[in-house]
């Protein structure tokens, strides 16, 4: 309907869930292959769901961009908040096949969790530069209101605008940084990992494919 109606040529799924279920995954590729509909995807999903096989298969029906979270390098961190540590080592397989596929990856990075010191961080940005993806997000760790995160965890919220609720602002009372210093850290990060050359030669060649 979308291509038909407004002539779309590609569509970026909203779903962090999306490759969960390994038998609705294969329904979509096989719906998508009948219906030859010749149109670009991307999608958000979880590194652990992937393999290079199902990339392989996906990337026959169009997939051309794959956007995870890795989120920290500190397993220990990620378990006391109920997250679950990604296997790097495979992270960085599924990235490096993705690049030979010429499939786009943008992976996520949070810094400034609750306790987190400028050291635990700069160790975030190692990572990404080890996993060199197409493109990384560095955000600001936002707890949401209302969620029992913020009860369990002490978290004080210093800052109730709803629209500061982006990533990119310090919300709650951090015993290390204030909003302008975590600011400054993320900028800083930024710069540091697109002003490679080896990132930017990356780029280039993926670009080609």
């Amino acid at each position: 309907y979308m291509q038909g109606e407004y002539g779309v040529h590609a569509i970026h799924f909203v779903d962090s869930f999306f490759n969960m279920n390994k038998e609705k995954a294969k329904d979509f590729q096989t719906g998508f292959n009948n219906e030859k509909l010749n149109l670009k995807w991307s999608m958000e999903t979880r590194v652990d769901t992937l393999t290079c096989e199902i990339i392989d298969r996906l990337y026959e029906t169009g997939l051309r961009a794959i956007k995870i979270g890795i989120e920290s390098q500190d397993n220990e961190l990620l378990k006391k908040y109920n997250r679950i540590p990604p296997d790097i080592n495979h992270a960085i397989n599924i990235v490096k096949h993705c690049n030979q596929k010429g499939i786009r990856t943008n992976i996520c990075y949070i810094i400034g969790f609750p306790g987190q010191t400028k050291n635990d961080i700069v160790k975030t940005l190692e990572l990404a530069k080890k996993l060199n993806s197409t493109f990384a997000n560095f955000f600001i760790f936002t707890p949401i209101p209302g969620t029992d995160f913020i009860k369990n965890n002490n978290i004080e919220i210093i800052d109730n605008n709803l629209n500061h609720r982006d990533n990119f602002h310090l919300v709650f009372k951090h015993k290390n940084f204030n909003n302008k210093k975590l600011r400054k850290i993320q900028s800083r990060f930024i710069r540091k990992y697109y002003f490679r050359i080896s990132w930017v030669l990356k780029y280039l060649k993926l670009k080609k494919k």
